[in-house]
């Protein structure tokens, strides 16, 4: 994914603060996450980098990995 797709996804006016929030929030149920709810963790982890939350970063990490990605 490309920083470009990140904003399709998210929005070009999302905050780094509402980004963090996101992505924090999805990754606490990952089991409960739909398909387009891992394109948004994906967007929000890509565009806040090492701002990133460590335990979003994590679970999307496993979740590639499972997929085979």
């Amino acid at each position: 994914m490309t920083e470009e797709e990140a904003r399709q996804i998210l929005g070009e006016r999302t905050t780094d603060d509402e980004l963090h929030v996101m992505a924090a929030a999805l990754s606490i149920r990952p089991a409960k996450i739909t398909n387009e709810d891992w394109k948004r963790l994906e967007a929000a982890c890509l565009l806040l980098g090492h701002l990133a939350p460590a335990e979003a970063v994590r679970v999307l990490k496993a979740h590639k990995r499972l997929q085979g990605k």
